[in-house]
């Protein structure tokens, strides 16, 4: 919560009452008064030529004079003291002291302390960007956009956005706000390390992909087109409800009046060509891997050994292990006889930890001497699932189907038409302590010894090679493993089904094939659920229940069917001559969310209407649908395929003028401008205004 601080009035030479409000986060005191020096307030605004930039944000410089050097002020938190200058009972500009940052004179006994300011929206570079929930969801523009305004903290009057795109005519007509349909991943704002882009970052993207400027002016916050003459909504900062409409309206430099005499005009230069590089984020694989590899030990042994006959004997030495990447759920019964999920870590160096119910890494070495004790000088293993369904005072499974063992998750997405892999091989043990020296056997019963599972993308399951994916659960299916009654392997691991042929049109996938026929959006998820494995038709004593299984490098893959011209997942590059005749190319314009061009599963593509963005985005600037990186060339060429004007003039500070005014000036008629920046000194009542031709 802020609370005012400090106050620095002062009043402007055409006598209008000014005052600097600075205030700070959790301050409880009260506000003191601060003498103003002669040039109290003066805003920056970036002038970059650029017509085009995503973001044109502006500084401040706050100057008072005294003897107290203010350290207090000195901050590491870039939102710590919040700055607003108040003109006549209205905000003018808002933003933060800049953080570690203080030079201060050290001679005198009076001096001028000048502090150093931030627009509110600049502070976003230090805010990161925080998924609404988990797993990572789809989000919209608009979403984003309301977050960026409320992180910046400042204290605007009114949010500017102009109305130029729409899902179709009809909607634009209506008034529709497409950004509210427009969504991307979450995961794009995030790196394969899991890494967030800041706020500042994601502003700018947004921008560049329409075409806009972030401006703050006077109080208020723009969202320029500089095609646009039509159109602004106007939203409440605080409710993002639309309130009102701005139309552009023509401002003449020479009706505001001057307030100086160092006016300037160049000549800015052309390009001859225009490159949009769209920077795909390809969901490479459908699952990260299972970590196995790193996976800390959590309990050695104990180890096995059995006569092999003929003087030899086998053995089996075991290290179990924590959890890798995917999440295992380990149970134990308590003492009333209830399962209950129990922490793995409360097991480490347990020897009992073996003998938990459920999911749990194993790493084991089988080998055999000629002796009883081991003689090897080094274990070469093999890691599994071990998977255990009761112990050997339990006649039948502690699970009764709804408990999940193991929970792979992938991220959000929209999973194009395409197809999942499954890979791997399971074992069926006896033995109470699964111990993988056991041979393994086959049951005849083909129900009761399977893997029940759950596939799930986003609010579509999939149901199986009749049903397909719906959107009704309709219940678990069975791993699709391969069992013959009679042909037992001879490791005992019964292998994935397969039902790859020739034909098959996904050359990365091997195994049991899952298709994809349309688009699903959502975050992906594979369950396995304890099992229920009951005994076989030979009937006899308890051990003919299974106590549980191995499971074996298993997978999970996933190829989409469109591909983009150099293959899947490549970055897309779209250019343009601009003017032949020009020298200077305009530097490369990377895009991080854009639409889709057959790339293959990207996290940067765009949805509208749950459907990937291609070319049927409505621009009322050129009244047709139209994909958005061509729109942002087409500006570019037409807006510098000829040279354009740039004038500096020191004028008044006109309230009249926004950046969406159409600007003219009597000495070429012939021309409009558009505000692109300058600097404002408030006592002075000057505004040092950069135009640029549009």
């Amino acid at each position: 919560m802020y609370k005012l601080n400090y106050t620095i009035p002062f009043a402007t030479l055409l006598g209008d009452t000014c005052i600097v409000e600075i205030e700070k986060d959790g301050y409880t005191g009260q506000p003191v008064e601060l003498t103003a020096a002669g040039t109290p307030f003066v805003v920056d605004i970036d002038e970059e030529e650029f017509i085009y930039t995503p973001l044109r944000l502006s500084t401040a410089t706050i100057s008072v004079v005294g003897n107290d050097y203010l350290q207090q002020l000195f901050s590491t938190n870039y939102q710590q003291y919040r700055v607003t200058l108040v003109k006549n009972g209205a905000v003018c500009w808002c933003g933060f002291i800049k953080p570690e940052i203080y030079t201060q004179d050290y001679t005198g006994g009076t001096f001028t302390l000048e502090m150093e300011c931030v627009s509110a929206m600049q502070t976003l570079e230090h805010i990161y960007y925080k998924k609404t929930g988990e797993p990572k969801q789809f989000v919209s523009l608009w979403e984003l956009l309301k977050r960026c305004i409320s992180a910046a903290n400042a204290r605007y009057t009114a949010i500017y956005i102009p109305h130029v795109y729409a899902a179709n005519a009809d909607a634009y007509a209506s008034g529709g706000n497409v950004l509210q349909e427009m969504t991307v991943s979450e995961q794009n704002f995030f790196d394969e390390d899991d890494k967030a882009m800041t706020l500042k970052d994601i502003l700018g993207e947004i921008c560049k992909l329409l075409g806009w400027t972030c401006t703050d002016w006077r109080g208020e916050l723009f969202f320029v087109d500089s095609d646009h003459d039509a159109e602004y909504y106007k939203y409440d900062p605080e409710t993002m409800e639309r309130t009102g409409m701005l139309i552009p309206t023509e401002v003449n430099i020479q009706e505001t009046g001057f307030s100086g005499g160092d006016h300037t005009l160049d000549i800015l230069p052309g390009y001859n060509r225009v490159t949009v590089k769209c920077s795909n984020y390809p969901v490479k694989e459908i699952i990260q891997s299972d970590g196995k590899e790193d996976a800390d030990t959590l309990v050695t042994g104990p180890d096995t050994s059995e006569n092999a006959g003929d003087n030899k004997y086998r053995h089996s030495h075991r290290v179990y292990k924590f959890p890798g990447n995917w999440d295992t759920k380990t149970y134990r019964k308590n003492q009333s006889g209830t399962l209950e999920t129990v922490s793995l870590e409360k097991y480490k160096d347990n020897q009992t930890a073996y003998m938990l119910f459920g999911a749990m890494l194993l790493s084991y070495c089988n080998y055999e001497t000629e002796r009883t004790e081991p003689n090897i000088s080094r274990y070469n293993y093999t890691t599994v699932y071990q998977i255990r369904q009761r112990d050997g005072s339990e006649p039948e499974s502690v699970f009764d189907g709804t408990q999940a063992i193991l929970s792979i998750k992938g991220p959000t997405a929209v999973y194009a038409r395409g197809a999942i892999s499954l890979n791997g091989s399971y074992k069926i043990l006896d033995g109470n302590d699964l111990s993988p020296l056991e041979k393994g056997r086959m049951y005849s019963g083909f129900n009761n010894t399977t893997l029940m599972i759950q596939i799930r993308i986003g609010d579509y399951y999939y149901m199986g090679d009749k049903e397909g994916w719906t959107a009704t659960n309709h219940g678990k299916i069975a791993m699709p493993f391969e069992r013959i009654i009679g042909e037992e392997p001879e490791d005992g691991f019964y292998k994935m089904k397969k039902n790859v042929t020739l034909n098959t049109p996904y050359d990365k996938l091997d195994g049991y094939i899952i298709e994809i026929p349309e688009n699903i959006k959502g975050d992906f998820e594979f369950t396995i659920y304890g099992p229920r494995f009951t005994a076989d038709s030979s009937g006899g004593s308890n051990k003919t229940v299974p106590c549980g299984c191995l499971l074996k490098d298993f997978s999970i893959q996933y190829q989409s069917l469109d591909k983009g011209d150099e293959g899947d997942n490549t970055d897309r590059y779209y250019e343009n001559v601009v003017n032949e005749d020009f020298i200077n190319e305009l530097s490369e314009i990377e895009l991080k969310i854009s639409s889709y061009n057959e790339d293959g599963a990207c996290f940067s593509k765009l949805m509208l209407n749950g459907e990937y963005l291609t070319d049927n985005l409505y621009c009322s600037i050129v009244h047709q649908n139209i994909r958005p990186e061509e729109m942002l060339i087409r500006r570019i060429v037409n807006r510098y395929k000829l040279q354009k004007l740039k004038l500096t003039q020191e004028i008044k500070d006109a309230e009249g003028i926004t950046p969406v005014s159409i600007l003219s000036d009597n000495y070429t008629l012939d021309k409009r401008f558009i505000q692109a920046g300058g600097s404002i000194d408030y006592r002075m009542n000057q505004f040092k205004c950069v135009m640029i031709e549009s």
